[in-house]
């Protein structure tokens, strides 16, 4: 895992349950991926290689962005790629925290669920950073 049990314990705050993803297809490979869920806030991740899959990764910020459209939004900044959108929505009486980013060939999805925006914001764009080192 590129982001672990204990990196994910210091951003959730508590000791999360976890369970990886794994699903890849012939043309996109799946790197790497999980969801951790913690007392206050839960975080999931995937990482998806697009070099054999005949579309850009670029293609899936593109999707995130048409969930933007949605009442409640709200645009923050997410570094580290060629291409990114990131954003909080409302989720019930929560706020879920989504990165979408276009590395290379590679597609990172970060998303973070806490009762506090400002906390599902930042354990989002905390996982990403570690993500990103992880990738190089």
């Amino acid at each position: 895992m590129l982001l672990t049990i204990d990196q994910a314990t210091t951003l959730l705050g508590s000791t999360p349950k976890s369970s990886a993803s794994a699903v890849s297809a012939d043309e996109i490979v799946h790197i790497d991926g999980c969801a951790y869920t913690g007392g206050a806030a839960n975080l999931g991740y995937d990482i998806n290689d697009y070099a054999k899959a005949g579309v850009s990764p670029k293609t899936i910020v593109e999707q995130a962005k048409i969930a933007m459209s949605r009442e409640g939004v709200q645009a923050f900044d997410a570094p580290g790629g060629n291409e990114s959108v990131a954003f909080t929505m409302p989720i019930a009486s929560r706020t879920m925290a989504r990165i979408e980013v276009a590395k290379g060939t590679y597609a990172i999805g970060v998303n973070a669920t806490a009762g506090d925006p400002a906390k599902a914001k930042q354990v989002a764009l905390d996982a990403l950073t570690i993500l990103l080192a992880a990738l190089g």
